[in-house]
């Protein structure tokens, strides 16, 4: 977030973090739904921004020179995911200990286990799938029929739930791909209106959801 802040700009954002985290879960979604067509960066851009200070207008290129330097700080040698989810080691321990099978399966650009690595969270997946390695990414089907495909030779006909944070690359890409059971994890709490069991702003919350599934 302190990354996040500094690309941005304090007189942008002044001291409201939640709303920061907000703005940019809901405009990284911002190019699967109905953006106009062209400048997709830009757009972006100005999400973002418009969602930072509504009352303000900002211009497409300035919204996609910020847009494009805070993509550019993702990804290898990330600066902008440097904060591990407190609750990450203790659920990801847990499920194994459940009898869960494990996967990691998210779009990168080849240094998802690295990433994990570093973290030290490697250690608690049984498989690890980076976009990069099979040439799609989400939310097109075949990341997640690929995914299943691995399931399906470990682990027959169990039940496969997939828990994401992107609800059109993530929770309609699986559910559409045949997983059973998609759980939208909504850390930033960007859409409260969105009411289920299934939305958590918790990861500690997927526990007694996965139990009350294999009891």
């Amino acid at each position: 977030m302190d990354a996040l802040i500094s690309l941005v700009g304090e007189e942008n954002i002044g001291v409201d973090r939640q709303q920061l985290a907000r703005a940019f879960t809901y405009a990284l979604e911002a190019d699967q739904r109905a953006l106009p067509l062209g400048d997709r960066l830009g757009r972006q851009g100005q999400e973002f921004l418009r969602l930072l200070n509504p009352g303000r207008i900002y211009g497409i290129d300035n919204a996609r020179e910020l847009w494009l330097k805070i993509c550019q700080a993702g990804g290898h040698g990330s600066q902008l995911y440097t904060e591990l989810d407190p609750d990450a080691q203790d659920v990801l321990s847990t499920l194994r200990d459940m009898g869960c099978k494990l996967i990691a399966a998210s779009n990168s650009d080849g240094t998802l286990r690295d990433e994990l690595e570093h973290f030290s969270l490697a250690k608690h997946f049984d498989l690890i799938v980076d976009s990069y390695d099979i040439g799609v990414e989400k939310p097109d089907q075949r990341f997640f029929s690929h995914v299943l495909s691995l399931i399906g030779q470990e682990i027959g006909e169990a039940e496969a739930w997939y828990v994401g944070n992107d609800l059109v690359r993530d929770i309609l890409g699986s559910l559409m791909a045949g997983f059973h059971r998609a759980v939208f994890y909504d850390r930033s709490d960007a859409y409260p209106a969105f009411k289920s069991r299934y939305r958590l702003t918790r990861l500690s919350e997927l526990l007694p959801l996965v139990s009350s599934r294999r009891t």
